[in-house]
């Protein structure tokens, strides 16, 4: 079966097998700061993440799809991305 949630350590270890970059000291970071992926508590100190949560946050991070770096650096210098 499918797992159904991921604690901290278990999402940056997801997250990092994508070939992105994600430590457990940046998802503690955005989870008290903002701009976390979406998790739940469970009882008072609990952190758990559900995977469609991850993948949606990885989504909102990445670009869109480009031909060539010409054109990624014109929409990063539009602040497009």
């Amino acid at each position: 079966p499918e797992k159904l949630y991921f604690s901290r350590q278990e999402a940056s270890d997801y997250i990092q097998s994508l070939g992105l970059p994600c430590s457990v000291k940046t998802l503690n970071k955005l989870a008290s700061k903002g701009g976390s992926p979406a998790f739940k508590k469970f009882g008072s100190k609990r952190v758990v993440y559900e995977k469609q949560a991850l993948d949606a946050w990885i989504e909102e991070r990445l670009s869109k799809p480009f031909n060539n770096t010409t054109e990624a650096d014109a929409e990063l210098k539009a602040g497009a991305i």
